[in-house]
């Protein structure tokens, strides 16, 4: 901003304000928002910086001309023209001067800008991501700010959100990553005039340092399919992904066909959590506690062989749930997966909870929305979720060096080559 060569204000204009402040006050007044007494202060000194940018600007341009042009060109102020300020402490009206030749544009309050409020769009698409409707956000601003933005001005706000969502989608990936954890949610989106539930697939990544990110966000059209996992799955390719140790997932339809023919050396790790909640199924409340201690003794092992026979125990133990023996013995080599590491790593890729953490703030986020006009809106929405929720989910892995020991153990020169990189 230019300096300005007017005096300051005296503390006689200051005292005149001084005065309506404590008055507003004693009146029961707030200091900011809609009928806050600050304003008028606020739009008094708006004023004056704009007064003196204006004198600034008028004796730039005398400068630049020589004495010909000045006289045929000269500028000077030309009356004032009332404006509406919208601040973060209320609105409030101020009237700056005009020059006559139109070429003045102040740096504060820029020709058709109405605020002060420089985070005002930070602040939209804050409450737009925290699953407030542009109706309810309109009537937020109008309470802090006391100005009514229209629905539309709220949408475009919104909308250029879609640019940083496309840039996010298609940005480059590591070439190496630990685990990859896949689950796919679900939300209700207005599809030809009918509200329809779609899924959302989510891929989220902890790579070689132990940095977590979420790779995919990708609203599909319909119902979950493994068309669309294969589909996204060559995408992770495409955008660098060259090796992935472990992927995990909780028995998604289809995945460990489309898994097998594009990441063939990977490992696939089925959720144990997921495998424990669908074994309770048909079983009485008063045995679930020690059902449940029984499965314990199968996924705490000290390896797979002594997995295998404490399925046996338990099977042997509970007859009457031979349900429960057949699922986990048809899953077997996947729920095994994690036992050839050690107990750190196992730790990290024995089930999707890192993954269903964020799952729980997308679905806080949104659980005040029926449906959706259309995927983009619900893509936009969940992408701000996942921008506002980034120090929740972006942690990296806890004692990421034992994990790094086991890997190297584990796997040796194929975890050190991307190290070097």
């Amino acid at each position: 901003m230019a300096q300005s060569n007017t005096p300051p204000a005296s503390k006689a204009n200051f005292s005149d304000f001084e005065q309506d402040i404590i008055q507003g006050l004693l009146s029961g007044k707030p200091l900011a928002g809609k009928d806050g007494v600050l304003a008028d202060l606020i739009g008094f000194v708006a004023e004056k910086v704009m007064d003196a940018e204006l004198g600034d600007h008028l004796r730039q341009e005398v400068e630049s001309l020589d004495e010909a042009r000045q006289e045929r060109n000269k500028n000077k102020r030309n009356g004032k023209a009332p404006k509406t300020l919208t601040t973060e402490f209320g609105p409030t009206t101020i009237s700056p001067s005009r020059d006559r030749n139109g070429t003045f544009e102040s740096t504060l309050v820029p020709k058709w800008q109405r605020g002060l409020s420089h985070n005002l769009d930070q602040q939209i698409l804050s409450l737009y991501a925290r699953g407030s409707s542009y109706q309810d956000i309109s009537d937020h601003l109008h309470e802090l700010f006391g100005h009514k933005l229209s629905k539309a001005s709220i949408s475009s706000i919104v909308d250029e959100v879609w640019p940083r969502v496309l840039e996010f989608q298609q940005r480059p990936l590591e070439s190496f990553y630990v685990a990859i954890f896949m689950d796919a949610i679900h939300f209700k989106v207005r599809l030809e005039g009918q509200s329809a539930n779609v899924a959302v697939y989510l891929f989220y990544g902890v790579d070689k340092l132990g940095n977590r990110d979420i790779l995919t966000l990708h609203v599909s059209n319909g119902a979950e399919g493994a068309s669309t996992w294969s589909v996204l799955t060559e995408e992770l390719k495409e955008r660098g992904v060259e090796d992935v140790l472990v992927f995990v997932s909780d028995g998604l339809s289809g995945t460990r066909e489309v898994l097998e023919h594009h990441f063939p050396k990977s490992d696939q790790q089925r959720c144990i959590v997921h495998k424990i909640r669908n074994s309770m199924l048909g079983i009485p409340y008063k045995d679930r506690k020690a059902v449940a201690k029984g499965l314990r003794t199968i996924y705490t092992a000290i390896d797979e062989p002594a997995a295998l026979l404490a399925l046996e125990d338990f099977e042997a133990a509970w007859p009457k749930y031979p349900h429960v023996g057949r699922t986990w013995r048809k899953d077997w080599s996947e729920l095994m997966s994690f036992m050839k590491y050690g107990p750190d790593l196992r730790r990290l890729i024995y089930t999707t909870n890192a993954l269903e953490n964020v799952n729980r703030q997308l679905r806080r986020a949104t659980k005040s929305k029926g449906s959706w006009t259309n995927n983009r809106s619900l893509t936009i929405q969940l992408f701000l979720v996942i921008d506002a929720t980034r120090k929740s989910w972006g942690k990296q892995v806890f004692k990421f060096a034992a994990v790094q020991r086991e890997l190297i153990e584990a796997h040796g020169q194929r975890y050190l080559k991307w190290l070097e990189n």
